[in-house]
């Protein structure tokens, strides 16, 4: 996208907190670009003015842009690992969910028909029901039928 015409806009206006507002203002992925126009238009200013020092400052200015373009990347890369582990997370805490209400079918079934296990099954009733209460998910009304 060109942002030359407001950039130079801005430049003449010769407030530096207004452009950098304005570059501010724009979408974060946006501004190591215009950054790179700010550069150029900057460059093409100082070279007609025949300021060569300047011309040097501005080389800088690009290696910065250029840090500064990675760590946007890189904190982007960094929250989609986030949002993927996260996402994975929840994944495996529905599957966790799920078996344990599984188990616990399988435990009161083995108690209640008085199994060759029910003993064991009652043992991990026991431990069923902790992991429950600890993951704020335990309801009574689901082991009624052994308590």
């Amino acid at each position: 996208m060109d942002y030359s015409k407001k950039l130079q806009e801005l430049i003449l206006a010769g407030d530096d907190k207004v452009l950098m507002d304005w570059i501010e203002a724009q979408p974060l992925i946006l501004q190591p670009d215009i950054m790179r126009e700010f550069k150029d238009t900057m460059a093409k200013l100082f070279e007609e003015q025949g300021l060569v020092e300047e011309l040097e400052l501005i080389k800088e200015f690009e290696k910065g842009t250029d840090k500064y373009e990675q760590a946007i990347l890189d904190e982007q890369l960094a929250a989609l690992k986030v949002d993927m582990a996260i996402k994975e997370a929840d994944i495996n805490n529905e599957k966790m969910i799920e078996t344990v209400a599984l188990m616990r079918e399988y435990v009161i079934e083995c108690i209640t028909t008085k199994a060759d296990n029910a003993d064991a099954m009652r043992e991990l009733s026991v431990l069923i029901i902790k992991f429950e209460k600890d993951a704020g998910r335990y309801n009574p009304e689901n082991w009624k039928s052994i308590l």
